[in-house]
């Protein structure tokens, strides 16, 4: 189980750096970046620290237009493709259903 959330959150890491690679400036020390920020886990949507089922509760709310203080927009986006819909629902329900019982 815990080897499988490490791949995805590995996967998610991987898929929005390769996202933000093309909008870094060529110099590795960029002056405004905050390098003390907060690490945000994908499908940790309330940041609550764990990846369940409050979290696909969540996105459904955000979908729909019901807004929660805690929500945090770039975990919510799990399949990476820029928009927060029903495929980000589903796949925190997929990663809990393969993963609850392991």
């Amino acid at each position: 189980m815990r080897q499988r959330f490490l791949l995805a959150s590995v996967l998610c890491l991987a898929a929005a750096l390769s996202k933000a690679q093309d909008e870094l400036p060529a110099n590795p020390i960029t002056p405004g970046i905050d390098l003390d920020s907060p690490v945000i886990t994908c499908g940790d949507v309330n940041n609550d620290g764990t990846v369940n089922i409050d979290d696909a509760i969540a996105v459904a709310h955000h979908i729909i237009g019901i807004k929660t203080a805690t929500f945090i927009e770039d975990a919510a986006d799990t399949n990476n493709d820029g928009r927060i819909d029903i495929r980000d629902v589903a796949a925190i329900i997929s990663w809990l259903v393969n993963t609850e019982h392991q």
